[in-house]
């Protein structure tokens, strides 16, 4: 098979386009012109030259001097280069301003109103700033930011030790990144008390529902704990006094005190020790992410974060970073890592935030909140075989703190690899019905092979296209082709993939600034005829959304799961300054990406035709429609393509009906969207109670809503999404995919719908891990796919016959 450049585009930063020139010479090699006429080269030329030669010889450190030059590069390649060609004006410099003071103080914490009235002053002129050179209002800021933090770091000293009155209540936002700036000192005291009276709150909660504080209850209680020693009904137990906390208590609220002081302090000692690059990369970043929120400015010491986000990985855990309000906050977790094969409740989840790291079983803890994010890799990395302990703030209580201890390990590469197996359901009539599943966290290009293949390159594209081959071979009646949790990666690998499933026709249209281009598959040949289901979620992305979409506008196969995907559809660019990135990068967006129907998969994503929700539309803030600054939904004219199912659409009411009636007895489904109404709730509220008895009911209640689920699905761990990477846990409280197959299925079968179970065989079945058996998005999926056999049967246009001049048509488009 023909390869082209690799050519990757994903979600957080993850294999973002190369080049644009990378991008155009893929697209010649789809048979297209492209490459940038001679007089865009030209300008890039002399937008380098003019300033770039300003730069002293022989100083190695991001100075002063070089800020000022980074800037104006900064200020003259930006219109030129990025989609949209904006302009500096004062739109585009109010939003940088507001991006500039809030990541200086992202939750409005340490600056007054007064602060940032002073501010003001440079707000419509923030661009003409960076175009002159002139970061002095960036270190003033700065120098503002130093005195506040010293202020309030004695002010927490004073407050931690403060005794607690637990009849106090009240209540506390804890997201604060809209909320106005305190007014006076007064106020800011007052919201630095109730942060603090939250912290404690929250440890001392967690740590009476933990089982080592439901044994010390029970033993106060003179209650005896059961043969294993733990309490098995903590319904039993009577509620703790709120004026008299156990002793357990009491040293999890010393630890809270010390950790919340000392995180202060060691946040002002890491801005006294910061450089100008500190706050000067702040400063460009804030210009460059007013445009849209993947457009930003890298310092020259921050490429080692980009290469972290690029390789999809992160050696020792398996855990893909990025810093978020000081912290280093999980965005993926990667198959056949440490981090992935972690079964204890408190492991490691997407949305977590690492905000401190401990090596070995009882080393110290390193507060890492507001480190750059490269050094806190480099703590967190280590040696095979060795531990590191890592203080989380979970994704579903964002009061609370969890400790995980990973031990450090290869990451097996092979488990990110496309996988597939057969799934023989046992319908109502007895008959045996034979169902393709196929599974790809990534695609993924140029990945080593291991053992009779090792050293061979693999492709996602290819890989998949050998186990569509086999299931072939098994006679499987239809494919479920499982996106959920893949983020993107190779554009190539998208589009030979998609093309696997189709005669021929344009897959995904590129579009820049002054044209578009259609990437197709031109390969006529496909692999497999028979209906197909593809499953996504919230943080299906890019290459995802392109394969997603394209199969659904094609009438190829009904999209289930998640109400849409991320809705990421922009390209971006790295572009270094002063030619040898000696003054750090730009990493612009330069293209959008469109479906083959005209309609962007910006902001909206893929929108499934059969939704069956997991945990993240749970996240009010998920998605690219909640990141700020984020382009615009648009369409162009609709590509050329010929249908590969007419009729595949009209039958969606039906399946819908069927799913719906499924589903509406199913007793571990409705547990799970009982919890998942919980979740919501909290997560749409950010707000939470600092009244004891409420705040400890609560997380009683939680535990109970768990405890149900358990019962129902007979889990005995929290299933991080099996497959589809649908739950999370968050410790003090777990999301989704723990709920499972009703008890009623019969053993060594997952419960796949009223009349049906279903059985493993075939590619990957030996090493197919128990927990798939508890996810329900996938069970309900396979029924859907039964549906569609039963209701509509194979596509009816990928005969040859059908359109014998759609190669060609898609060829000279």
């Amino acid at each position: 098979m023909k390869r082209n450049p690799v050519i990757s585009i994903g979600v957080f930063s993850i294999g973002a386009v190369a080049a644009v020139a990378a991008l155009l010479v893929s697209a010649a090699a789809f048979g297209r012109d492209g490459g940038p006429d001679s007089g865009e080269e030209g300008e890039y030329e002399t937008a380098f030259d003019s300033v770039a030669r300003e730069v002293k010889a022989g100083k190695e450190t991001f100075d002063g001097e070089k800020a000022a030059v980074a800037a104006r590069l900064v200020a003259e390649l930006l219109p030129q280069i990025h989609v949209m060609h904006p302009r500096l004006d004062e739109s585009l410099s109010a939003r940088a301003w507001t991006n500039f003071v809030n990541s200086l103080d992202s939750q409005h914490v340490f600056f007054t109103r007064s602060d940032v009235e002073e501010f003001e002053k440079a707000r419509l002129s923030y661009a003409g700033l960076v175009a002159a050179g002139d970061l002095s209002f960036a270190k003033k800021a700065f120098s503002v930011l130093i005195d506040r933090v010293a202020d309030r770091a004695a002010f927490s000293a004073a407050a931690v030790s403060n005794a607690v009155d637990w009849a106090e209540g009240g209540a506390y936002k804890w997201d604060r990144d809209e909320e106005p700036f305190p007014e006076s000192g007064e106020e800011q005291d007052a919201l630095w008390r109730s942060r603090v009276r939250n912290a404690l709150l929250a440890a001392r909660v967690a740590w009476e529902i933990s089982p080592s504080g439901m044994v010390a209850r029970a033993a106060a209680a003179g209650i005896e704990p059961g043969p294993d020693g733990t309490v098995s009904d903590p319904s039993l137990l009577p509620p703790p006094d709120p004026a008299q906390p156990l002793p357990g208590a009491e040293k999890a609220m010393d630890e809270a005190r010390d950790d919340f002081a000392k995180s202060v302090s060691r946040y002002l000692e890491i801005l006294r020790d910061a450089d100008e690059e500190f706050w000067a990369s702040r400063f460009l970043d804030a210009l460059m992410s007013a445009c849209d929120p993947h457009s930003n400015y890298m310092s020259p010491a921050s490429s080692e974060d980009f290469g972290i986000d690029m390789q999809l990985s992160l050696q020792g855990i398996g855990a893909q970073l990025q810093s978020d309000d000081g912290a280093a906050k999980v965005v993926e977790i990667i198959p056949g890592s440490p981090a992935e094969h972690d079964e204890s409740p408190e492991r490691l989840v997407r949305g977590d935030k690492i905000v401190a790291v401990a090596q070995g079983e009882d080393g110290e803890f390193v507060d890492i909140r507001h480190w750059p994010l490269y050094k806190a890799v480099r703590l967190i990395r280590g040696p095979k075989g060795t531990t590191v302990r890592l203080r989380v703030i979970p994704a579903s209580d964002p009061g609370a703190t969890k400790i995980v201890s990973l031990v450090r390990d290869e990451i097996k590469l092979e488990e990110q690899a496309a996988s597939s197996r057969v799934d023989t359901l046992v319908d109502s009539t007895g008959s045996e019905r034979r169902i393709g599943y196929v599974r790809l966290p990534t695609f993924y290009a140029s990945m080593k092979g291991t053992g009779a293949d090792e050293g061979e390159e693999r492709h996602a594209s290819v890989d998949v296209a050998k186990l569509v081959a086999k299931l072939n071979d098994e006679a499987v009646e239809g494919i479920v082709l499982d996106l959920r949790g893949n983020g993107g990666g190779s554009l190539p690998d998208a589009v030979y993939l998609t093309g696997l499933f189709l005669r021929t026709g344009p897959v995904v249209v590129v579009r820049e600034s002054r044209r578009a281009i259609a990437l197709p598959d031109n390969d006529p040949a496909v692999a497999f005829r028979g209906p197909m289901v593809v499953l996504i979620d919230r943080t299906s992305a890019s290459a995802s959304e392109i394969v997603a979409a394209a199969l659904q506008d094609y009438g190829r196969a009904i999209v289930v799961g998640d109400s849409h995907t991320h809705g990421k559809g922009t390209v971006q660019t790295l572009v270094p300054l002063g030619g040898d990135g000696a003054l750090g990068s730009l990493k612009p967006t330069t293209a959008l990406f469109y479906r083959v129907n005209g309609r962007s998969t910006q902001l909206r994503g893929v929108e499934s035709d059969i939704t069956l929700p997991s945990v993240l539309e749970t996240y009010p803030d998920l998605g690219e429609d909640k990141l700020p600054n984020a382009l615009a939904w648009t369409r162009i004219a609709p590509a050329r393509f010929v249908p590969a199912d007419s009729g595949l659409r009209q039958i969606v009411p039906v399946l819908q009906e069927r799913s719906e009636a499924r589903l509406a007895t199913n007793e571990a489904w409705q547990a799970r969207m009982r919890l998942f109404e919980r979740f919501s709730a909290f997560n749409s509220n950010k707000v939470v109670s600092l009244d004891y008895p409420e705040r400890f009911a609560r997380a009683c209640e939680d535990n109970e809503i768990i405890r149900e689920i358990e019962r129902l699905t007979g889990a005995g761990g929290e299933d991080d999404g099996g497959e589809g990477k649908d739950g999370e846990s968050g410790g003090a409280g777990p999301e989704a995919e723990r709920v499972g197959a009703s008890d009623a299925a019969p053993a060594g079968a997952a419960a796949v719908g009223p009349g049906l179970r279903r059985k493993r065989r075939g590619a990957g079945a030996e090493s197919a891990d128990k927990r798939d058996e508890s996810d329900l998005v996938l069970s309900e999926a396979l029924s859907i796919l039964l549906d569609i056999v039963d209701l509509h049967g194979s596509p009816d246009g990928l005969d040859a016959s059908a359109a014998p001049y759609d190669f060609l048509r898609s060829f000279f488009q």
